[in-house]
């Protein structure tokens, strides 16, 4: 896996924000009661994450008393935990020789910690050797002597059965980490479009009742000020004629040298409306420029940082907003970014328009060529929800011709489901409760395909104080739509990733985990999901299904693989999953929330094999104290593993699992549900017997 599809900055991923080190530091010190061995976690340096468990007194008092022991453990740590795919190291410690082994944990593909093993001899590690490294590194001899003698003997085969359990352990751990960091990237992700929707649903409505333009520039850098440092805010006009910038009165007033007006060539602000894009340049990149008289230094004093964004129209930048900080060098970061640049696509459409106004008094003509050409849509709407006027880039998000798309209303070409929601804020509206809104939804295009847009509406009203029109402002947002979209297709392709990993390890195929989703689904139309769970949850529950069985992953595959039937100890261990599974979802809902999916897919790992009459495991629930979504995993689960071949059975018809299902009722499963089962057993049928496909289609 790419780190890339991480974070740009792989310095920035730590072990420790990623895992609580108290979980860390209880689970390393019962893995090294368990085994016998010494453990310990550590950065990829060699630094020390957690506390030693059952270290040696030769390690800990004698060898890292010393400063050449400590610094030789230090290094030896360091080699030993040397991030490896094949398996774990296994070798001598390069400081007292015992021997130790180490894995190393990642996240894709970023080394971030190692976690350690060792402390142990066999025969061939000797005391004089032992004696020699204490005269080396200043020790007391007698005293290494001593504790060689107390340090624990085992076999090198059972060591390195240790060591690859261990490294079995820390690659879940790195996949668990990238889950960790995929996931709050996804949240940060979130929040950050978030604060864009906020910061330019806030700016459309100053721009919408501002007074004049000086006043929005200082309502926008107001607005700014609360996300970023906008002490030096300009807003600069380019005169192409003249090759000249200036800047509108009043900005820049906390400059101490206020410069207004100065050449475009070799500015940088030249280079932004040059390039029409946003452009970030630190002290050192400007330096740079200067030194290759790209750029000519003006005024006096230096920027530690400096950003400039393009204001534009549809058909060339006309502008800029430009903010500056001299004792920031990292003032203006990708966030911040994002957010000028929105604003700034703002401030270039109002100004744009504002302007297109002035001159409406002048000329209808100039007036038509800004409403026509401008790179948004606009619309202009009767109360009743007919077009009074409308611009050629609404008619080209529709599709329609002109003629066409005068005899439609806003009903029309609006996705349904987005209807109701418009037409509640339309009402709060008209009754004054709101003075504008925007709203994220979709177009029904010409043919039936749809596109995503945002509109923002506001209503100008008669004398008299009635709805006069409406004046929307609709912007195309297909391209940012279907990126969230492949980043929520990625998540399930991660998730659907995690139980097939747990399912390679018992049947060997993730036709399983397909085939059970289907059955959920159909179950859930069947018994009236909709009943139980709200609307917009019904996908996540037999999404959530595939990680019936992710708990698999802890249990050895000498026992998942048995051809024969499993003793009564080892059926105990193989119960386990469930809890280990509820374990990890566990984990998950601490670190990031009960978000429903998780909330979802916990009762199920955790519950799917409870039986309705209390005989089941690992709780031993009865009747409805079965979560109900559990009750629908059983049923999917039990014909599934009925009909498929395993190691330890061969598949039986479908006629026979749909009546051990059916004379399970009462017992081992819900009665309305069995019910709800043989009134679709033929759809669960053709289900089984479908070809092989992806998990995951595209």
């Amino acid at each position: 896996m790419s780190f890339d599809l991480l974070t740009d900055d792989a310095n920035e991923v730590r072990f420790e924000d990623m895992f609580d080190l108290d979980d860390i530091q209880r689970l390393q010190d019962e893995f090294a009661d368990a085994t016998g061995v010494a453990s310990l976690v550590t950065r990829p340096d060699g630094t020390p994450l957690t506390r030693p468990s059952n270290f040696t007194r030769l390690c800990s008092r004698i060898i890292r008393s010393t400063e050449k022991g400590c610094a030789n453990c230090f290094r030896s740590d360091a080699a030993l935990g040397r991030l490896c795919l094949e398996g774990p190291t296994v070798q001598p410690c390069l400081s007292g020789g015992l021997w130790d082994a180490g894995a190393g944990i990642s996240v894709g593909g970023k080394h971030v910690a190692n976690w350690l093993i060792g402390q142990v001899r066999d025969e061939s590690q000797n005391e004089e050797a032992i004696r020699a490294y204490a005269r080396e590194i200043g020790a007391d001899e007698e005293e290494a002597a001593a504790a060689f003698r107390e340090v624990p003997s085992m076999s090198r085969d059972r060591f390195q059965k240790i060591a690859r359990m261990l490294f079995t352990f820390t690659t879940q751990l790195s996949e668990l980490a990238y889950q960790n960091v995929r996931q709050t990237l996804f949240i940060a992700e979130k929040n950050r479009a978030e604060t864009v929707r906020k910061v330019q649903h806030e700016l459309a409505e100053i721009m919408a009742t501002a007074g004049s333009e000086i006043e929005v520039f200082n309502m926008v850098r107001r607005e700014l000020s609360g996300l970023m440092e906008t002490r030096n805010f300009l807003v600069v006009d380019y005169d192409e004629s003249a090759k000249m910038f200036s800047t509108f009165p009043s900005l820049g007033s906390d400059e101490k040298e206020l410069i207004t007006r100065w050449p475009a060539e070799k500015s940088l602000t030249r280079l932004v409306i040059e390039h029409g894009k946003p452009m970030r340049f630190s002290k050192e990149e400007i330096r740079k420029l200067a030194d290759e008289d790209v750029i000519r230094f003006i005024g006096k004093i230096r920027s530690e940082s400096w950003v400039g964004v393009p204001l534009h129209n549809e058909k060339k930048v006309f502008g800029a907003m430009i903010l500056q900080s001299y004792t920031d060098p990292y003032a203006y970061d990708d966030r911040c970014m994002e957010i000028l640049q929105t604003v700034g696509n703002q401030l270039g459409v109002y100004l744009e328009k504002k302007r297109a106004e002035d001159a409406l008094r002048e000329s209808e003509e100039l007036f038509r060529t800004f409403f026509e050409q401008n790179s948004v849509g606009f619309g202009i709407i009767k109360p009743g929800g007919a077009w009074v006027r409308f611009n050629e880039k609404m008619r080209e998000l529709t599709g329609y011709s002109r003629e066409e798309l005068e005899r439609l209303t806003w009903r029309d070409i609006t996705a349904p489901e987005d209807i109701d929601r418009e037409l509640r804020l339309l009402e709060a509206l008209r009754g004054g409760e709101i003075a504008f809104y925007t709203l994220e939804k979709q177009y029904v295009r010409r043919g039936g395909s749809r596109t995503d847009v945002l509109v923002s509406t506001g209503l100008v009203r008669n004398a008299d104080g009635s709805p006069k029109c409406y004046i929307s402002l609709i912007q195309d947002i297909s391209e940012r739509k279907k990126g969230e979209r492949e980043l929520e297709r990625h998540q399930e392709a991660i998730i659907g990733s995690m139980a097939i990993l747990a399912e390679h390890r018992d049947h060997g195929t993730g036709e399983h985990i397909r085939r059970t989703k289907t059955y959920v689904r159909r179950l859930l139309e069947r018994s009236g999901g909709e009943r139980f769970f709200p609307p917009e949850h019904l996908p996540l529950l037999s999404q959530a299904a595939i990680l019936h069985d992710i708990g698999k992953v802890g249990v050895p595959d000498s026992l998942l693989l048995k051809p024969g039937k499993l003793t009564p100890e080892e059926f105990e261990i193989v119960k386990r999953h469930t809890v280990i599974g509820g374990e990890v979802l566990g984990e998950a809902a601490r670190i990031l929330g009960e978000a429903p999916f998780i909330h979802y897919a916990r009762q199920i790992i955790e519950f799917h094999h409870e039986k309705w009459d209390g005989t089941g495991y690992p709780h031993g629930l009865k009747g409805e104290e079965i979560p109900f979504i559990a009750r629908i995993m059983a049923i999917a689960d039990v014909y599934d593993a009925l009909v498929s071949e395993r190691p330890y059975k061969g598949a039986i018809p479908h006629e026979e699992a749909v009546a051990i299902i059916a004379e399970g009722a009462g017992t081992h499963f819900d009665p309305r549900l069995v019910e709800a089962f043989l009134a679709c057993a033929e759809e669960f049928k053709a289900i089984s017997g479908l070809e092989e496909r992806p998990l995951f289609p595209e």
